[in-house]
Formats: structure tokens, C-alpha cells, sequence
């Protein structure tokens, strides 16, 4: 976090560290997520706003130490990039102060770009929430859509199957996303 913050990216202040635990800056404000709940009309503006964050990280150069060992940059395509790894509205906190910060970077690597905003894209295409009524789904399905615009279809496309499988291989991820994952792996090997 300290190394992204570094690069002038949002994140709050690491004080210090102890062990696993980070004590840090409190950021007050609601999650991206829970505003767009309340504000639905909204969407469009968050997609955008979500996938700018992106695109920001995506300028920052990986570090060698957040590589996985053994990691060649000229099978990434290129230069690697500080990846999030979990980048999405509930891991983006909004102060009506100090704007976006990002939180939530226990996944963060190194690697290509567009493998990152896959696994953004894949993730809230797939989340299962808990009230999800006909209208919620629309709505999360404009998002999800209109984030991958704003970011970049071409850029994205690439890497959904692997997003769908790093998806599949975490064991974090619910039976319902589960099954939206492999739907959607399914869907888009059909389209090659």
C-alpha cells in the first residue's frame, strides 16, 4: 500500500505493521457499493470512476518483490504492473472529504494490466448478492458492462478465462459465483 500510495494512488496511510496486521488511516465514508445502492441512477458515473482507478494502477511498475518467484516479464506482454487482485465497488472507499480510496490489497501481484481489470470484470459479472431481484441484476449488469467499456473490451477480452479460473481455483469463492464463474468461462471460449 505504501508503495502504490507513493505513486500518488488512493490508498490509506500505512502507520505500521505488526506481524500480518496493518494499523492505518482511518477513511471515513461509505463503500462505492453502498452508494450505488442508494443511488442507483448513478452507475454510469461509478463505472467510469471505477475503471479510471484502473487504469491509474494499471500505470504504476510492479515492483521485483510483489513478482511471484520464477516470473518472466516477456510472458506477461510486456512490462508488469502492480495488479489489485479484488479491485471492485466494496473495496472502494468513498470520503465526502478526501474522495476514493482503495482498500483490501491482501491479493495485490505483479503482472499484465488487463489480467487485473479481467478479474474486476469477472468478479462483480458473477458476485451473487443477496437480495438480487430482476431490477438489481439489470442494474449490476449495466455496471458490469459499462465498466468493461470504459476500461477496454480489447484490453480485458484476453484474460477472462484466466480471471474465471484464478475465480475457480480460489477457495474463497461461493458455490452460487461458482457456477456463474464456469458460465461465463463457457460463454466466452464459445466466442473465440
Amino acid at each position: 500500500m505504501e508503495y502504490v500510495r507513493g505513486h500518488k494512488y488512493p490508498v490509506p496511510m500505512v502507520h505500521r505493521v505488526e506481524g500480518r496486521d496493518l494499523v492505518m488511516e482511518r477513511i471515513d465514508g461509505p463503500t462505492m457499493l453502498e452508494v450505488l445502492e442508494r443511488s442507483p441512477w448513478r452507475l454510469l458515473w461509478f463505472a467510469r470512476r471505477l475503471a479510471r482507478l484502473q487504469k491509474r494502477l494499471a500505470k504504476i511498475p510492479a515492483p521485483d518483490w510483489l513478482l511471484a518467484p520464477g516470473t518472466d516479464a516477456g510472458i506477461l506482454g510486456g512490462s508488469p504492473r502492480v495488479l489489485h487482485l479484488d479491485l471492485h465497488p466494496t473495496n472502494i472507499i468513498l470520503s465526502p472529504r478526501r474522495g476514493a480510496h482503495v482498500i483490501g490489497w491482501t491479493n495485490a501481484s505483479g503482472g499484465p494490466a488487463g489480467f487485473d481489470a479481467a478479474l474486476s470484470y469477472v468478479t462483480m459479472a458473477t458476485v451473487s448478492l443477496f437480495d438480487d431481484a430482476p431490477v438489481r441484476r439489470l442494474g449490476r449488469r449495466f455496471f458490469v458492462e459499462t465498466f468493461r467499456i470504459f476500461r477496454g473490451r480489447r484490453l480485458i477480452a484476453p484474460y477472462v478465462v484466466a480471471a474465471c479460473d484464478h475465480c475457480l481455483a480460489d477457495r474463497g469463492t461461493e458455490p452460487d459465483q461458482r457456477v456463474a464463474v464456469a458460465e461465463l468461462r463457457t460463454r466466452h471460449l464459445a466466442r473465440r
